[in-house]
């Protein structure tokens, strides 16, 4: 009965320890990043709200990249269900060419 107690009571006590290191060490991530100081300003998207133009860095080109591909994927939608909507190439009602669906350039991954 005392083993089990004294088991019970040392567990306990290694987790009160573990939730102090946590919080010690939370408490100094917090130091740390008020000592740091909060950047002025500083705009957290690679691409400025203003101007909308693309920040001339890594991050700034992976945005690009990745809104370009997106793009690519929304055209390819809109041609796929316009050819499912109907396959005629003519306007059957004017007699006019239906325009061909212009898809922009396909970017790399």
């Amino acid at each position: 009965m005392n083993r089990k107690r004294y088991e019970l009571a040392l567990e306990e006590e290694q987790r009160w320890n573990r939730i102090d290191n946590e919080h010690l060490t939370e408490e100094q991530k917090q130091t740390a990043r008020q000592a740091k100081g909060a950047p002025r300003n500083e705009s957290s998207v690679p691409y400025d709200p203003l101007t909308l133009q693309y920040r001339e860095s890594a991050a700034g080109d992976s945005l690009r990249c990745s809104d370009e591909h997106i793009r690519y994927r929304a055209a390819l939608r809109a041609k796929m269900l316009q050819e499912k909507d109907s396959r005629e190439t003519h306007n059957p009602i004017t007699g006019e060419r239906k325009p061909e669906f212009q898809l922009p350039p396909k970017t790399h991954r």
